[in-house]
């Protein structure tokens, strides 16, 4: 099809006007041509001068003519000039409480809003100019006052109560003590939550001190129903706990829960803490030969790569040697475990390089240092190695703090003495001395019937409430501890199940409701239907005697009798079977089951959100 030269010429031509080519009268607009391809399409549209349009109303947003070419222009909007743009200036009230908020939570100095550096930054950025440490101090003051303020007010209104865990930090350049103190509570939306009620300097670590910390604490944030206290094994701590429990039950009746019985829980990783100490004292020298061995290699990259040569000709997988913080024993598993996996590289690094051979001739405050590891270190590393797996494991769930971890924590416990008592039955005697001696520091604090430290049985009733155990987790861990219906067995399932019918008493004694009492009251009232709703304040004698003589009435001259009217006197005898109460039903319940992915984790609260 030929095109016209002119029409596409016209395009290219800037001195042409566009708006004048597309300018066109109202006749012309409005007047259609005849021609052959319009025929047959239906009628046309007509405009209110009764003349036909050429094309749909919508193409005159489209089309650009002198009358509307300003039409797609707003008035009103602001437009974008690169050259005129400018940087609008937040205020200095949202920038000064920023700079607050940023250096709480980033826990920085104070004198950290008169740096050069902070005040470098705000100069660039057109900020308003930084204050000085003192009135940042007097900001971040009142903004406590005001978030504990509004704290106060929600835990008034729900009469929260809370379980409390407290520890005492010493400075290492000060040498000031200082006792800190967090509230844990559940909130309305069934989310665990994490509160610092109390940071305080305490002269000593007696028990006096502590509980007058604890009483002075809770005093100043209104705070007057707790439910247990977690503390770490020192004796300060059970003699603070006793004089706590005396002083708070004045308080109120319901300010502890069972009399405060179980108010006193010992903090699970500080005990795994404690055994695996005692486990690492006797085997520091082959550890510490093992840590020197690791340090030679992570000094110097040369020394790096030497090793790295060992690692490719002994054909084993590379990786990176982890050195240990002494006074964490996790990071020294890491350590251990991952130098157990490079033992060929360190053999054969004693008989190939030289320099590694003489950085363990050298002496160290006047003593040679140890080293470098031979076969013993690393089969008593290897030896015990079986047992920090489990305490490793063990930790890191207990350790989280995310997401509630009281219904795990029993669990744990009878994972390490199960796999510890299994390990006593070993045939290598020095793993089964090692399992003995760890078994009896595992029974000083977690022996359910111990005689120095009683294990708190709140652990194992936290374990029942989650939907996936109940009593049936309860049950096979005692039968696999003290064997299938021992007689410690089932006293530990009756003293379990005695503390839950305790809490749920004394529980619905205090909201005022309950299933049973509830089901009874209306089960009265129906017993009889042909009584009056006063009827049931009669004596049973009147009842069976009133029973009786219907039956033989109905019976008539006959004398014979109906089956269900004496199942009826069967059932008035022994009385109806009474309602479960909300715990029995909930244990008597499966247990759940659910499908969860991969790397997620069953959430307890969300099932006692949508069925507590």
């Amino acid at each position: 099809m030929d095109s016209n030269p002119e029409d596409s010429n016209m395009n290219e031509d800037p001195d042409i006007d566009m708006d004048d080519e597309l300018e066109v009268t109202e006749d012309e607009a409005e007047t259609p041509t005849p021609t052959s391809a319009s025929k047959g399409k239906g009628k046309k549209k007509v405009t209110a001068k009764g003349k036909k349009r050429t094309r749909s109303f919508v193409w005159d947003h489209y089309t650009r003519t002198k009358a509307n070419y300003d039409k797609s222009k707003n008035s009103n909007q602001e437009q974008l000039d690169p050259d005129g743009m400018k940087l609008c200036r937040v205020s200095d009230a949202v920038v000064r409480e920023a700079t607050n908020e940023m250096i709480v939570i980033g826990e920085l100095p104070l004198s950290f809003v008169e740096c050069l550096a902070w005040r470098h930054f705000c100069n660039i950025v057109k900020l308003c100019k930084p204050v000085s440490r003192r009135t940042s101090t007097r900001d971040i003051y009142e903004m406590l006052v005001r978030k504990k303020t509004l704290m106060k007010k929600v835990l008034g209104d729900r009469k929260q109560r809370l379980s409390l865990t407290t520890d005492i930090w010493t400075a290492p350049t000060t040498n000031s003590s200082y006792m800190v103190i967090t509230a844990h509570f559940i909130d309305r939306d069934w989310q665990l939550k994490h509160l610092i009620i109390g940071f305080k300097h305490v002269c000593d670590h007696k028990g006096k001190k502590i509980y007058a910390a604890l009483i002075d604490c809770l005093a100043d944030w209104e705070i007057k129903k707790v439910f247990c206290i977690t503390v770490d094994n020192a004796t300060a701590n059970s003699s603070a706990i006793g004089r706590f429990k005396q002083q708070f039950t004045q308080v109120g009746a319901d300010s502890l829960v069972l009399g405060g019985e179980y108010l006193h829980v010992r903090c699970s990783t500080h005990i795994i803490n404690l055994i695996v100490r005692d486990g690492l004292h006797d085997l520091d020298k082959h550890v510490c030969a093992i840590r020197n061995g690791v340090g030679f290699v992570r000094s110097s990259t040369p020394r790096q790569m030497s090793f790295e040569l060992r690692v490719d000709t002994a054909k084993m997988t590379r990786g990176s040697l982890s050195l240990d913080c002494k006074t964490r024993w996790n990071s020294t598993y890491l350590m251990l475990s991952r130098a157990m996996d490079f033992r060929l590289a360190f053999e054969k690094m004693v008989a190939e390089d030289k320099l590694y051979n003489d950085y363990f001739k050298e002496r160290v405050d006047g003593t040679k240092r140890i080293g470098p590891p031979v076969q013993e270190d690393w089969d008593e590393i290897d030896r015990f190695l079986n047992f920090l797996i489990i305490f490793y494991n063990a930790t890191l769930v207990l350790s989280a703090t995310n997401s509630p971890r009281a219904h795990k924590c029993y669990n744990e416990i009878l994972t390490i003495e199960r796999n510890l008592v299994l390990l006593t039955l070993d045939p290598d005697t020095e793993l089964k001395e090692k399992a003995d001696d760890m078994m009896s520091k595992l029974g000083k604090y977690w022996n359910p019937f111990g005689f120095e430290t009683e294990m708190n049985r709140m652990l194992i009733v936290a374990s029942v409430f989650d939907p996936r155990n109940k009593m049936k987790f309860a049950k096979l861990c005692f039968e696999k501890l003290y064997g299938p219906d021992s007689m410690v067995a089932n006293e530990m399932y009756d003293s379990v199940m005695e503390i839950l019918k305790m809490l749920f008493e004394e529980y619905n004694g205090k909201i005022g409701s309950s299933l049973n009492r509830t089901s009874n009251a209306s089960t009265s009232a129906t017993s009889d239907p042909t009584q009056a709703s006063g009827s049931s304040s009669q004596p049973r004698s009147q009842e069976l005697g009133r029973s009786r003589n219907r039956r033989m009435e109905l019976a008539g001259r006959t004398r014979y009798e109906r089956m269900d009217l004496v199942y009826m006197e069967l059932v008035q005898e022994t009385g109806f079977q009474e309602v479960s109460t909300e715990l029995e039903l909930y244990l008597s319940e499966n247990v759940e089951n659910p499908h969860i992915f991969e790397g997620t984790e069953y959430d307890v609260l969300s099932w006692w959100k949508s069925n507590g």
